[in-house]
């Protein structure tokens, strides 16, 4: 039954300053397994904080969508196009936390509310109260990252973005301690991002771009200068709380930001390569975790989603009834082809037979003409001399009409009724003739009353 069993597979595509990034894992029985994974380069660097992609990007995305297969991509999009905020809100409950959001979007973004869209996770919840990460996207932003994959015919599961997707693969691969507050930076050829943690839970998430017409020196300089503002604001909104360790993680070929950052930390910052790429990491996070509630797919996609997915039951459902209905025709023919073999069998065989029986019929016939003559009980003299015993007088019989082994039909003539009706009962009553009497009505003439009889000598004849 192994051919049965189905695929499961998971696939992710994470959209790069340098190109797009992506990865496909497939469940085996040891688990999920990296399939393939890769880059598709752009021709020209696109800036991360762009609404627009460069020119070259459909192009890429088309190369990169060769790799995968039709199956549903989770969409990484550039946290440094997206509005991050980690507030606390009084409720655990996330219908009332979607409200509260809700209530506050306004102030959340210095955009128009109609032009982004929004969503949020519950990081950690204590008691009465959670930590929540709140993401609000231009809405074109993402339009314009997932169209050149939509054109290609790519469905997307989810979408989100960077520092999300970076701060569940360290809390996958359990690098997050659970006491302290800790710092993580991801170091990359398109720029920085920063995540801080206390006890387990973000307290901080921030992406910063670098743009192409940048030096390295000079972007390593203003992300210093970023850091040293973010942890000093966070320190008056949360509270001073002493930095318990600082990581590094450094992509291929990303920019070298560990010496600026070294210059404005007052702990010692420890250098480590990326546990793997972020499109590796968030397909395999996507695979094993549990389902995450952040989502910034469109409205307009979830629906067209589902409007596909209907026509695609009703089309199995149809095709379904189609099938169904053919398998009742052909089991209604085939059982109408089976009764009608089953009866040309039947009729051979009544053919083969026929003959035979219709001898043995006329055998029998002749066997019991044989044998009614050879029985002299019902002989014409002897029913011939019983009738005679048994006329009353002033009956004359004018015919006596006998037939061997069948009946008898006598007709004669009376004065009256009354002998003649004498005569039946007499026949009636008589233990020779012990079959059927019938006795038409008599009918006068000439000043006589005539009559007719038929009795039986078989209890099988009327």
């Amino acid at each position: 039954m192994k051919g049965l069993v189905p695929i499961r597979i998971q696939q992710a595509v994470v959209l790069r300053g340098l190109g797009v990034e992506w990865a496909r894992y497939r469940a085996l029985r040891e688990g999920w397994v990296l399939d393939r994974s890769g880059l598709e380069p752009c021709e020209t660097p696109a800036d991360p904080s762009s609404l627009e992609g460069p020119a070259s990007f459909p192009a890429t995305a088309a190369a990169a969508v060769r790799h995968l297969g039709r199956r549903p991509v989770l969409l990484v999009t550039p946290a440094s196009c997206a509005i991050q905020r980690i507030l606390s809100v009084p409720s655990s409950d996330e219908a009332e936390i979607a409200g509260m959001i809700e209530l506050q979007l306004e102030s959340l973004s210095p955009f128009p509310v109609e032009s982004l869209l929004h969503s949020f996770e519950v990081l950690g919840a204590d008691g009465g109260s959670a930590r929540v990460l709140v993401v609000l996207t231009p809405r074109k932003a993402i339009e314009n990252a997932g169209a050149p994959f939509r054109q290609q015919g790519v469905r997307f599961s989810r979408v989100t973005v960077s520092t999300y997707e970076w701060w569940h693969a360290f809390h996958h691969r359990r690098l997050v301690p659970s006491e302290g507050r800790h710092l993580f930076l991801v170091a990359s050829p398109d720029g920085c991002e920063f995540l801080l943690v206390e006890s387990g839970v973000p307290l901080l998430m921030r992406a910063l771009p670098h743009p192409p017409e940048q030096s390295p020196d000079a972007f390593a300089a203003e992300a210093a200068d970023e850091l040293s503002y973010s942890l000093t604001a966070l320190s008056l909104e949360a509270g001073d709380a002493p930095l318990a360790s600082a990581t590094l993680y450094s992509e291929p070929d990303a920019l070298p930001l560990a010496a600026a950052f070294r210059r404005c930390l007052a702990i010692p910052l420890r250098e480590e390569q990326a546990p793997g790429r972020l499109a590796e990491l968030a397909a395999q996070r996507e695979a094993e975790g549990p389902p995450r509630r952040l989502d910034l797919t469109p409205p307009e996609w979830r629906e067209e989603e589902h409007r596909r997915q209907f026509r695609r039951r009703l089309a199995a459902a149809t095709a379904g009834g189609i099938l169904l209905w053919a398998v009742l025709v052909a089991a209604l023919e085939g059982w109408v082809q089976w009764q009608q073999n089953h009866l040309d069998q039947r009729e051979a065989e009544l053919a083969a037979v026929r003959h035979p029986a219709q001898e043995l019929r006329d055998l029998m016939s002749r066997v019991d003409a044989l044998a009614r003559y050879r029985d002299t009980t019902y002989s014409a003299l002897e029913c011939l001399r019983e009738i005679a015993l048994l006329m009353p007088p002033g009956v004359e019989l004018r015919q006596y009409k006998f037939e061997k082994g069948r009946a008898i039909t006598l007709t004669g003539e009376a004065p009256v009724s009354q002998p003649i009706y004498d005569f039946k009962k007499a026949l009636d009553t008589s233990p020779f003739f012990r079959f059927q009497k019938r006795l038409e009505n008599p009918t006068r003439s000439g000043g006589r009353e005539n009559f007719r009889m038929a009795i039986a000598l078989r209890e099988d004849i009327e």
